[in-house]
This record gives C-alpha cells, structure tokens and sequence, in this order.
C-alpha cells in the first residue's frame, strides 16, 4: 500500500506521493482529459466558472473512447455533484460565521444560493469527469 509522504524542505512544505498514476489521474481530472489516452478534451472549450451550459465531447478526438458508456451512465455524477455542493455550502457557511455577528439566520442565506449558483457549472463539469474517472479502464499513462 502506497503512503503519503511529506518533507520540508528549505522551510517550505512540500507534498510528495509516491504512485505517479494517481498524481496523473489528478491532472487529468484538473484538466478535463481522457483517462485513457491522457490527451483529448472531454469538455468543448468552455471556462470552469460560466453560467452557460458547457457541451461534452461524446468520444475523445485522441483515442475515441467513449465518455458516456450507455443511456443514464451519468444519473451517479449527481451525487459527486451534490457532494460538492454540500462541501461548498459548508465552508460558505462557516466563512460566513467569520463575517457575520450573532446567531445563524438568513443573512447567510444569500451568500449560500451565490455560491451554488456560481459554482453550479463548475460541480457540472467537474462531477462528471470525476465520474468518468472512477469508471474508466485502468490505462491511465503513469
């Protein structure tokens, strides 16, 4: 079994891990590229943070493998969406504790629907190609 390591080096804190498969795999998800060949675009040339739905390649131009695997295949990245949502609801909510005096009411209502909202694209995007990942064949280039 493969361990995190940690050094610190010249009082800077750097991170290593030892298995390069799943560092790439990290990258590849990062960037929005197939998990098999490590090159072509799941997502068309569309920003992470737009409010305009992005539109998805069905098959990567590089090796042709095919993201969605059959009808439904993506009805599981909506709870890696709601995941995200509600880690992102829970640190708005905390950051806003800093800022805002007293108990919890619905002044921390607003900054919650702002985040979700602005994010919504984001946790669409990147749920998905986390879904992908999670089944795609084990021939991630290490």
């Amino acid at each position: 079994m493969r361990v995190l390591l940690y050094q610190l080096n010249n009082s800077d804190f750097t991170f290593v891990y030892q298995n390069p498969k799943v560092m790439n795999a990290l990258k590849g998800i990062a960037g929005g590229i197939c998990p098999v060949c490590g090159t072509g675009k799941i997502f068309n040339h569309s920003p992470f943070l737009s409010l305009k739905p992005p539109a998805m390649n069905t098959s990567c131009s590089h090796c042709g493998h095919i993201f969605e695997k059959e009808a439904g295949f993506f009805w599981g990245a909506m709870f890696v969406s709601y995941a995200f949502t509600v880690v992102e609801i829970i640190a708005t909510i905390l950051v806003s504790r800093l800022f805002l005096s007293g108990e919890f009411d619905t002044r921390v209502v607003w900054p919650v629907v702002a985040v979700i909202v602005l994010l919504s694209t984001f946790n669409y995007k990147l749920s998905r190609i986390v879904w992908i990942y999670f089944f795609a064949p084990k021939k991630i280039k290490a």
